[in-house]
């Protein structure tokens, strides 16, 4: 814990493990190099620095707090035994790295790069686009200057209608679950690996999809 009113804000400079992280309002956290943090990262007062912040747990993790947005340089996902949910919206200015095995969930009132588009999207997990507001779809929930979706796994589960966006290049693989519609935005989305069609419905718009491997298991077409 960062308490309210430390003299002396703490500073890493070197790579540190911590379980839990709570940064009391009007503290200070600067992570110079990387901490990986076992449990649950909660944010109330200010969280600095051009380091690296890995979630790497062995249970679900949350990322939290009252403030918003949550400054990250780089946030590198690494929990691959349970999902990583985020409740609070975020700025990551370098990467976003999702690695293997891990399923990283925000709410569906949460944004990433609220401002303005910044940093990297990239990785070989899962991300899940749960946004149902105005504009329901990725690029408004990861609001990245670059993204690299080629090895990932976009999993569209918003409880409601969603668009698929055709703009961020291809996708790794692709998951349409949650409730309502997935449309394709428009012209073609290419899919490098499985599309799967678990729950909803997906509908083509008249457009075409490109994929490798396809596989109905529960959901419906149009």
């Amino acid at each position: 814990v960062i308490a309210s009113g430390t003299p002396f804000s703490p500073i890493i400079g070197a790579a540190s493990n911590a379980r839990k992280v709570t940064i009391n309002p009007g503290a200070t956290l600067t992570v110079n190099n990387t901490i990986t943090i076992s449990d649950t990262l909660e944010v109330n007062g200010t969280l600095a620095g051009t380091g690296t912040v890995v979630m790497n747990g062995a249970f679900r993790q949350l990322i939290t707090g009252t403030t918003t947005p949550i400054q990250f340089s780089n946030l590198t996902i690494s929990n691959a035994f349970d999902t990583v949910s985020l409740n609070t919206n975020i700025n990551v200015s370098g990467t976003l790295t999702l690695n293997t095995g891990v399923v990283f969930s925000p709410s569906a009132t949460t944004v990433i790069n609220n401002a303005a588009p910044a940093g990297t999207l990239t990785g070989t997990g899962v991300i899940r686009v749960t946004r149902i507001a105005a504009t329901p779809d990725l690029v408004s929930q990861y609001r990245f200057t670059t993204y690299t979706l080629g090895t990932l796994s976009v999993e569209y589960a918003g409880l409601g209608n969603q668009t698929i966006n055709n703009t961020v290049g291809n996708y790794g693989s692709l998951r349409i679950t949650g409730t309502g519609t997935k449309t394709l935005q428009a012209s073609t989305v290419t899919v490098n690996d499985l599309v799967s069609l678990e729950s909803g419905t997906l509908a083509t718009g008249g457009f075409n999809m490109t994929v490798a491997n396809w596989q109905n298991i529960g959901g419906s077409m149009t």
